[in-house]
């Protein structure tokens, strides 16, 4: 038998075997102990919102605070932040900055969020909060 024809054909068992391997091992793994995930929020009787607030002179790792959010402790509350031309959210663009937001904390009456810009230059953003 040629080369080639036998190298194919361990190749393609080969390639059985990890797909095999492979398949049987996606499936839901079982939590182990000390593993799963513990419920500590509570429902609560929030109204939800939307709210764009727009900041300028922001460097890498800057937290900005929007204070007299309608939120409490707990709350689950989503931001995102964008480049914008002179603050103004009807500006807002995708420029030579890296512009993305990192960790959210939520008190009672704020939100804060780190903003990651990739620079230490000042420039101004917008961040989108959803909640």
């Amino acid at each position: 038998m040629p080369m080639f024809v036998q190298t194919k054909r361990t190749l393609a068992g080969a390639l059985a075997i990890g797909a095999t391997v492979v398949g049987l091992s996606a499936g839901p793994s079982i939590a182990s102990a000390g593993t799963t995930p513990q419920n500590t929020s509570q429902a609560r009787a929030v109204s939800s919102f939307a709210q764009i607030r727009c900041y300028g002179g922001v460097t890498d790792g800057t937290i900005v605070s929007w204070y007299g959010a309608p939120v409490s402790v707990g709350q689950p509350v989503v931001a995102s932040a964008v480049e914008a031309g002179g603050g103004n959210p009807t500006q807002e663009f995708f420029g030579a900055y890296r512009i993305y937001a990192e960790g959210t904390a939520v008190k009672d009456g704020a939100v804060q969020v780190r903003i990651h810009t990739g620079s230490t230059a000042p420039t101004d953003i917008c961040v989108h909060y959803v909640g």
